[in-house]
């Protein structure tokens, strides 16, 4: 038996060809990040912007995890949001173009430049392929989750994949008009998946839930004190053997309708004071990270 052939018999020879090709993958990366450096333009240009780029995050605790612009950048930078590395980007680039596929109707009349979809989607199959904005629409309706694009003195863009709400957000970058690059927390080094989240999601939910809290209270304190004044005036009415007049009555529900009003003015207090309390104690309880308010947002 040659050396060959005794090498592929031995037990455990499929999981080192895993480990090999895991190894050749991030040795391409590694050459492919340093050759993008190389050729980034003198400081002024891209190197200005990165700087910038990176200020910018800065102040909101994030910063950039860099992954190579081999013309896979885009499912790197999803791959490492989505899982905390950036070595399956092969697995969603395919998983991608098969949901588009799958989806032709709600992809095809955005497909540029007149060309048929068989062969965009075809090209766009093809490892080093640039993918754009109805890739990463795809990616997120595939996932059932949301993409946030952070771009250089620009508001942010979310993708949305799903109307519903409390989704999962992968962060990414759109720098030098051609490149995306994960964003992560500033001190996170580590391979997990990352868990940022905007503020308007957290905001918009937490309203949501406390005028549904304050509607139920504004209603179940009428009741409580409609029934309250009804049940006096029939005991007094039973103990005396009197009749209510029109006149009392209206005095009666001049007098229900202002203590109405003063409580909703005093549940309407107490939210507003501890609104910030509220948020605050969310914001630290929970491991995401909030991020600026505004935002556009592309629907396809």
């Amino acid at each position: 038996m040659s050396r060959k052939q005794a090498a592929k018999s031995r037990p455990g020879s499929g999981g080192r060809k895993a480990e090999a090709e895991r190894k050749r993958d991030e040795r391409a990366a590694r050459r492919a990040l340093a050759k993008e450096r190389r050729n980034r333009p003198e400081p002024g240009g891209g190197e200005e912007e990165f700087v910038s780029f990176a200020n910018q995050l800065q102040a909101l605790g994030l910063k950039l995890r860099e992954v190579p612009g081999d013309g896979n950048c885009l499912f790197r930078a999803l791959g490492d949001q989505l899982e905390g590395h950036s070595r399956n980007h092969l697995q969603h680039r395919q998983e991608t173009v098969d949901y588009m596929i799958k989806q032709r109707e709600d992809f095809e009349p955005f497909v540029e430049d007149d060309i048929p979809f068989e062969k965009h989607v075809a090209s766009l199959a093809k490892p080093g392929t640039f993918a754009g904005n109805d890739a990463i629409v795809a990616f997120a309706r595939n996932h059932q989750l949301n993409v946030v694009i952070h771009q250089l003195n620009a508001p942010l863009w979310q993708i949305r994949g799903t109307d519903k709400s409390s989704v999962r957000e992968l962060h990414i970058a759109y720098r030098y008009g051609e490149h995306y690059d994960s964003v992560r927390r500033i001190n996170d080094n580590s391979e997990a998946p990352a868990h940022l989240q905007t503020d308007f999601q957290i905001l918009h939910q937490d309203e949501s839930n406390k005028r549904e809290k304050v509607k139920t209270k504004g209603v179940d304190f009428e009741d409580d004190l409609r029934d309250e004044v009804e049940d006096a005036v029939q005991k007094v009415c039973n103990a005396t053997g009197c009749s209510v007049t029109n006149k009392q009555r209206r005095e009666q529900q001049r007098l229900e309708k202002k203590k109405r009003q003063e409580e909703r003015h005093r549940l309407k207090a107490l939210e507003s004071r501890s609104s910030h309390r509220d948020n605050r104690s969310e914001a630290e309880a929970s491991e995401q990270v909030t991020l600026v308010k505004t935002f556009a947002a592309l629907n396809i």
